[in-house]
């Protein structure tokens, strides 16, 4: 299935994984993940947040999806300085 990257376009925008992004959209992170590789079509409501995403209209969403979901970057993405609970 061919896919425009949409929602690949959304998590590099706004640096959130597809989990925050799933919590965000109101979806589950199986989702996201099809949509991220074209095996899903994206559609409907979800399509049209993603596109008022990218075009800077939910910034608020976004920065509390980002925040409730540890920044929105996982342990292995903050490279080997991060602190870890002891």
């Amino acid at each position: 299935m061919a896919t425009d990257g949409l929602v690949r376009r959304v998590l590099a925008a706004t640096r959130l994984t597809q989990r925050a992004l799933a919590a965000l959209l109101g979806v589950h992170p199986t989702t996201v993940s099809r949509w991220a590789t074209g095996r899903l079509a994206l559609r409907g409501a979800a399509r049209v947040a993603c596109e008022a995403i990218l075009a800077g209209h939910l910034v608020v969403e976004v920065e509390a999806a980002r925040v409730a979901h540890g920044d929105g970057r996982g342990r292995h993405q903050r490279g080997a300085q991060a602190e870890r609970p002891q």
